[in-house]
C-alpha cells in the first residue's frame, strides 16, 4: 500500500517539526510549507492526501488560504486540519465553515493525531485489520507453510499423565494407611473407655461413694461418644478419600 502524504503549513519551524515527527511515526510522508503563498504554489504540482493548515502566518491567514484551495475543483476535494492554538467553538464552526473538517490544538498530543488521522481514514479501522499470520522458517531463513490453528487444545504427555497416576496412587495408600491408623487408636481408646474397672480393697463405705460412682462414668461415656463420633468422622474421610481417588485416576 502506498505511504498517505501530508502537508504541513507553518510558519513557525518548531510547530511543524512537532507534528512531522507525530506523523511520520505512521509511516505518513510529511512536506512542508511555511506560509499559506508556498502551500498554494506547492498544490499546483501535488495532490497530499491531507493537509494540516496553520491560521495565524505572514500574509495570508490559513482561513484564507482553505478557501482558497476548496474554491479550487482540482484541491477542493482534499481534506483540511487546523493546526493552530485558536480554540473554542466559535473558532471551531468558523473554520468548519471556510471548508475545514476541524482543529488540532498547538498543545497537541500524539493521541490527538490518532484521533485526527482515524477521522480522516488515513489509518486503517483496527477492527478490520486481520490478526498477523506468523509463518515459520526453515534452517535457511525461507519461510514454510504455516500450520492451520485449532481450537483443540494439545493431547497431554503420556509420562506426565502416568506420574501424576502414581503419584495420586502413592497419596492414596498413604491416606489409607493414616485412616486405618486412625481407626485403631479409636478402637483401643473406646474399648479402654467401656472395660469395667477392677473392683477395689474393701473399704469403710463411705455416703458420698455412688456419687462419686455415678459421677465418674460421666466422663467415660462422653469419652467413648467423642470416640465414637471421631470415628465417624475418620470413616467418612476414608471414604472420600477414596472416592476422589477412583474418579481421579
Amino acid at each position: 500500500m502506498a505511504s498517505k502524504r501530508a502537508l504541513v503549513v507553518d510558519d513557525s519551524k518548531s510547530a511543524r517539526v512537532v507534528l512531522s515527527r507525530m506523523l511520520e511515526k505512521y509511516g505518513i510522508v510529511v512536506d512542508a510549507a511555511d506560509c499559506a503563498e508556498a502551500a498554494l504554489e506547492y498544490l499546483q504540482a501535488a495532490r497530499p492526501d491531507v493537509i494540516f493548515m496553520d491560521h495565524l502566518m505572514p500574509g495570508m491567514d490559513g482561513l484564507q488560504a482553505v478557501r482558497e484551495i476548496k474554491a479550487n475543483p482540482a484541491t477542493a476535494a482534499i481534506p483540511i486540519m487546523m493546526y493552530t492554538s485558536q480554540e473554542g467553538d466559535l473558532y471551531a464552526g468558523l473554520a468548519r465553515a471556510s471548508g475545514a473538517v476541524g482543529v488540532l490544538p498547538k498543545s497537541i498530543h500524539p493521541i490527538d493525531v490518532t484521533k485526527a488521522l482515524y477521522q480522516l481514514q488515513l489509518l486503517p479501522d483496527r477492527r478490520d485489520r486481520e490478526p498477523p499470520v506468523l509463518q515459520p522458517v526453515d534452517g535457511e531463513g525461507h519461510a514454510t507453510e504455516a500450520a492451520p490453528l485449532t481450537a483443540a487444545t494439545p493431547a497431554p504427555d503420556p509420562r506426565l499423565r502416568g506420574l501424576i497416576e502414581q503419584l495420586l496412587r502413592e497419596q492414596s495408600v498413604e491416606l489409607r494407611r493414616f485412616v486405618v491408623a486412625t481407626l485403631d487408636s479409636y478402637a483401643h481408646r473406646i474399648l479402654t473407655e467401656l472395660r469395667p474397672r477392677e473392683p477395689a480393697e474393701p473399704a469403710a463405705e463411705q455416703p458420698a461413694a455412688p456419687e462419686q460412682t455415678s459421677a465418674g462414668s460421666g466422663p467415660r461415656w462422653v469419652g467413648a461418644i467423642a470416640a465414637l463420633a471421631a470415628l465417624a468422622v475418620a470413616g467418612l474421610l476414608y471414604w472420600q478419600v477414596r472416592a476422589a481417588s477412583e474418579r481421579t485416576e
